[in-house]
């Protein structure tokens, strides 16, 4: 056969169709390939089958990233493969984070993660030579500023009463990156200072402490006598004095509350065991505000709990911080409280309002239980008094909170309330935060729907991309081959 008879005939047309396709064939694999690759890094692929989609990011969490411009590393300090090896089984399910550090670099460009093995890298903790680095931290970094939390700042953690053992009950890992993101961020962080000096009961307002941090908040401890107050304080804390200060000490509180910047709130919390201090009682009352007598308990057996009259559902007061949540199901909960006694609504410069009361079935009682008024009342338990003035048309606030137990920040942990959304709309607002409050809820840590295990990622990709793959490209080159034996 010549050559020109060849090209005409039908071995070669058919083979040569046959021939284009497998090349076309193997271009478009080829291509197929490289874009899933460069797709895979920029886009991890994964499924995440959990009930409450605990590997991937809520819509809050989306939205407040959003709006992050800084460029921010999350610097994790262990290697990838230690934090995967601690999923539930163990107790504390670390192998969350990295997913969850992963999904929060691909919702915002500006956030990168980096792991960073301390044993191997020993010269970058020479960086934070002020911090005493450990695999167990995390470094959240900007241009501004730095955050080091440790893993163990990732999970709600409850300590048995009876038992001593602890154990995880709620992971925040979303709640606390988020919101450290956001802290790194910003121009300035609200610094909250807490006064020690007069055995004052800091210790039991730990959690207060912690929810102050994840709201993007920083605190400290000062002294007055020694340290006074610092300027960038925005919020000073006195919890549960049981030694009076001085006049000289009250003197910087005056001037703190005088100042021109940053709304200077005091907030001041008692207990049921406060005994009368007579100078600081005498500045609280230049506020309108007294500790009353006793502790709280309430008379109705279906408003407190656990057979506990001392731990009582509470209502919302009237202020303007209560309003947001006069429609919520959830109350908040009065415990182990002082009654606070608003001396006048207002006075000169000052108005008082209150923010969280007792029920009216409430009663007063002695340190014995012994009622000191047979009579049922509502008392309130936490209240707001500020100082409104004007210089010209420029009006400057002052505020002092009154709240009647440190346990009212405990609540949150123990029993669903809203406490905490209740003293951080008060934060909020007075630092000019309002509506930026981190509202992303903390997870449980166990789940019963279908996941998927590294392990079995790692089998599924080898089914897929090893065996299924291979195999059908198997199949269209033994049907080629077949056509082009019967051409």
């Amino acid at each position: 056969m010549n050559q020109k008879n060849f090209s005409k005939s039908r071995s070669f047309r058919y083979g040569g169709i046959a021939t284009a396709i497998t090349a076309g064939f193997i271009v478009v694999v080829v291509l197929i390939n490289i874009l899933a690759t460069a797709l895979y890094e920029r886009f991890p692929l994964g499924v995440d089958l959990t009930s409450d989609q605990k590997y991937s990011l809520s819509e809050e969490a989306i939205d407040y990233l959003a709006d992050v411009d800084e460029d921010i590393v999350i610097y994790m300090l262990s290697p990838q493969s230690t934090y995967e090896a601690y999923d539930e089984s163990t107790g504390v399910p670390l192998n969350r984070l990295p997913r969850i550090a992963e999904e929060i670099s691909k919702a915002n460009n500006h956030i990168k993660v980096e792991y960073i093995d301390l044993d191997a890298n020993p010269t970058f903790a020479q960086k934070y030579s002020e911090e005493s680095l450990s695999p167990l931290h995390i470094i959240i970094e900007s241009a501004k500023r730095h955050f080091t939390i440790s893993v163990y700042d990732l999970f709600d953690i409850q300590t048995s009463t009876t038992t001593g053992s602890s154990s995880v009950t709620g992971e925040k890992i979303e709640l606390t990156l988020v919101s450290k993101i956001l802290s790194c961020a910003m121009d300035t962080v609200p610094k909250v200072s807490f006064v020690t000096g007069h055995n004052e009961d800091t210790t039991s307002l730990a959690a207060f402490r912690q929810l102050l941090s994840d709201n993007g908040f920083e605190t400290e401890e000062i002294s007055l006598a020694t340290d006074g107050i610092p300027e960038d304080t925005n919020f000073l804390v006195i919890a549960a004095p049981k030694l009076d200060y001085t006049a000289d000490e009250l003197k910087l509180l005056d001037a703190y509350l005088a100042k021109d910047a940053n709304r200077p709130t005091l907030m001041v919390t008692f207990s049921a065991s406060y005994a009368p201090l007579e100078n600081f009682d005498a500045f609280l009352a230049e506020w309108g505000i007294k500790a009353g007598e006793g502790m709280l308990v309430e008379t109705q057996q279906n408003r407190y709990f656990s057979n506990s009259p001392n731990i009582a559902i509470g209502n919302l007061g009237a202020s303007d911080y209560a309003q947001d949540f006069t429609s919520s199901q959830v109350p908040p909960v009065v415990a182990n409280s002082k009654p606070i006694e608003l001396l006048f609504t207002s006075k000169g410069n000052i108005t008082t309002e209150s923010v969280v009361t007792s029920s009216n079935t409430a009663q007063m009682v002695d340190s014995d239980g012994n009622p000191i008024d047979a009579t049922t009342n509502s008392y309130d338990v936490l209240t707001v008094s500020t100082n409104t003035r004007y210089e010209g048309t420029t009006e400057f606030t002052a505020n002092v909170i009154a709240v009647g137990s440190n346990d009212f920040f405990n609540a949150s942990s123990i029993f669903s309330c809203i406490n905490d959304d209740i003293i951080m709309k008060i934060y909020n607002s007075i630092s000019g935060r309002e509506g930026q409050d981190v509202a992303i809820s903390t997870r449980t840590v166990s789940d019963t729907a279908i996941s998927v295990t590294n392990t079995q990622a790692v089998w599924i990709g080898i089914v897929l991309f090893t065996v299924a793959v291979p195999l059908l490209l198997l199949v269209a080159g033994v049907v080629i081959w077949l056509r082009r034996r019967h051409l």
